[in-house]
Protein backbone atom coordinates (compact mmCIF):
# COMPACT_ATOMS: atom_id res chain seq x y z
CA UNK A 1 0.00 0.00 0.00
CA UNK A 2 1.30 3.26 -1.13
CA UNK A 3 1.09 6.23 1.31
CA UNK A 4 -0.54 9.01 1.30
CA UNK A 5 1.81 11.54 -0.06
CA UNK A 6 2.59 9.34 -3.43
CA UNK A 7 -1.42 8.68 -4.15
CA UNK A 8 -2.60 11.28 -6.69
CA UNK A 9 -5.97 13.15 -5.42
CA UNK A 10 -8.96 12.34 -7.16
CA UNK A 11 -12.37 13.74 -7.90
CA UNK A 12 -15.12 11.83 -8.42
CA UNK A 13 -12.98 8.98 -7.38
CA UNK A 14 -10.86 8.76 -10.18
CA UNK A 15 -7.47 9.91 -10.87
CA UNK A 16 -6.67 12.91 -12.08
CA UNK A 17 -4.23 12.63 -15.27
CA UNK A 18 -2.64 15.16 -17.61
CA UNK A 19 -0.16 18.19 -17.83
CA UNK A 20 0.65 21.74 -18.61
CA UNK A 21 3.16 22.92 -20.26
CA UNK A 22 4.22 26.34 -20.27
CA UNK A 23 6.76 29.04 -20.18
CA UNK A 24 6.85 30.83 -16.82
CA UNK A 25 8.58 34.25 -17.59
CA UNK A 26 11.90 32.87 -19.54
CA UNK A 27 11.93 29.03 -18.13
CA UNK A 28 9.97 26.40 -19.62
CA UNK A 29 7.61 24.22 -16.98
CA UNK A 30 5.63 21.33 -17.17
CA UNK A 31 3.49 20.61 -14.42
CA UNK A 32 1.33 17.34 -13.52
CA UNK A 33 -2.44 17.50 -13.61
CA UNK A 34 -3.54 16.91 -9.58
CA UNK A 35 -7.35 18.52 -9.06
CA UNK A 36 -10.08 18.96 -11.91
CA UNK A 37 -13.71 19.65 -10.86
CA UNK A 38 -16.88 20.35 -12.39
CA UNK A 39 -18.60 23.03 -9.46
CA UNK A 40 -21.18 25.44 -9.74
CA UNK A 41 -20.84 24.79 -13.85
CA UNK A 42 -17.56 25.87 -13.64
CA UNK A 43 -14.19 23.55 -14.77
CA UNK A 44 -11.80 23.78 -12.10
CA UNK A 45 -7.96 22.49 -12.49
CA UNK A 46 -4.97 22.15 -11.05
CA UNK A 47 -1.43 21.82 -11.86
CA UNK A 48 1.72 21.27 -10.22
CA UNK A 49 2.75 20.00 -7.09
CA UNK A 50 -0.49 19.49 -4.57
CA UNK A 51 2.37 19.01 -1.97
CA UNK A 52 4.17 22.81 -2.96
CA UNK A 53 2.92 26.42 -1.42
CA UNK A 54 4.69 27.51 -4.57
CA UNK A 55 4.16 27.13 -8.54
CA UNK A 56 0.70 25.38 -8.96
CA UNK A 57 -1.66 26.88 -11.78
CA UNK A 58 -4.93 27.15 -10.97
CA UNK A 59 -7.76 27.60 -13.36
CA UNK A 60 -11.82 28.14 -13.13
CA UNK A 61 -13.32 28.35 -16.58
CA UNK A 62 -17.30 28.29 -17.43
CA UNK A 63 -18.71 24.98 -18.91
CA UNK A 64 -21.07 27.10 -21.31
CA UNK A 65 -18.06 28.47 -22.97
CA UNK A 66 -15.98 25.41 -23.24
CA UNK A 67 -14.81 26.28 -26.96
CA UNK A 68 -14.19 29.89 -26.69
CA UNK A 69 -10.88 31.14 -25.83
CA UNK A 70 -11.80 33.93 -23.27
CA UNK A 71 -9.89 37.10 -21.95
CA UNK A 72 -9.37 38.46 -18.60
CA UNK A 73 -12.41 40.33 -17.80
CA UNK A 74 -14.78 37.23 -18.83
CA UNK A 75 -17.35 36.78 -16.05
CA UNK A 76 -16.68 33.52 -14.46
CA UNK A 77 -12.84 32.76 -15.62
CA UNK A 78 -9.89 32.60 -13.79
CA UNK A 79 -6.05 31.80 -13.70
CA UNK A 80 -3.86 32.17 -10.21
CA UNK A 81 -0.36 30.77 -9.31
CA UNK A 82 0.28 30.12 -5.84
CA UNK A 83 3.65 31.79 -4.53
CA UNK A 84 4.74 30.99 -1.07
CA UNK A 85 1.36 29.68 0.23
CA UNK A 86 -0.59 33.03 -1.29
CA UNK A 87 -2.59 32.40 -4.47
CA UNK A 88 -2.13 35.50 -6.89
CA UNK A 89 -4.80 35.98 -9.72
CA UNK A 90 -4.36 37.00 -12.74
CA UNK A 91 -4.02 41.02 -14.38
CA UNK A 92 -4.50 39.93 -17.99
CA UNK A 93 -4.24 37.39 -20.76
CA UNK A 94 -6.69 34.55 -22.24
CA UNK A 95 -7.30 30.32 -21.85
CA UNK A 96 -9.05 28.59 -23.98
CA UNK A 97 -10.44 25.19 -22.74
CA UNK A 98 -12.44 22.39 -25.00
CA UNK A 99 -13.64 19.24 -24.76
CA UNK A 100 -11.36 16.42 -26.22
CA UNK A 101 -12.27 13.09 -28.25
CA UNK A 102 -11.10 10.65 -24.95
CA UNK A 103 -13.89 12.93 -22.49
CA UNK A 104 -11.19 15.23 -20.88
CA UNK A 105 -10.60 18.61 -21.70
CA UNK A 106 -7.62 20.66 -23.41
CA UNK A 107 -6.43 23.94 -24.12
CA UNK A 108 -4.52 27.29 -24.01
CA UNK A 109 -3.36 29.98 -21.84
CA UNK A 110 -1.75 32.59 -21.18
CA UNK A 111 -1.83 35.01 -18.02
CA UNK A 112 0.35 38.08 -16.69
CA UNK A 113 0.15 37.23 -12.22
CA UNK A 114 1.30 40.20 -10.47
CA UNK A 115 1.64 41.14 -6.90
CA UNK A 116 3.65 43.88 -5.06
CA UNK A 117 7.09 44.29 -6.08
CA UNK A 118 6.67 40.81 -8.19
CA UNK A 119 4.93 39.78 -11.43
CA UNK A 120 5.28 36.24 -13.50
CA UNK A 121 4.10 35.92 -16.97
CA UNK A 122 2.69 32.73 -18.23
CA UNK A 123 2.77 31.79 -21.94
CA UNK A 124 2.57 29.55 -24.37
CA UNK A 125 0.30 27.24 -22.01
CA UNK A 126 -0.93 23.97 -23.41
CA UNK A 127 -2.66 21.31 -21.19
CA UNK A 128 -4.67 18.05 -21.29
CA UNK A 129 -6.50 17.05 -18.59
CA UNK A 130 -9.13 13.93 -17.63
CA UNK A 131 -10.00 11.82 -14.94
Amino acid sequence: MTGLSNEKITAGNKAVEGQLSVKVNTGQEVLEAFQLFDIAGSLVFQFGDANSDTGVVSTRFPKDKLGQELQHDAAGVNISYSVEGEIVSWSGGKIKVSEDVDGGYEGTLQAVISAPESSWNLSEGVFKIHN
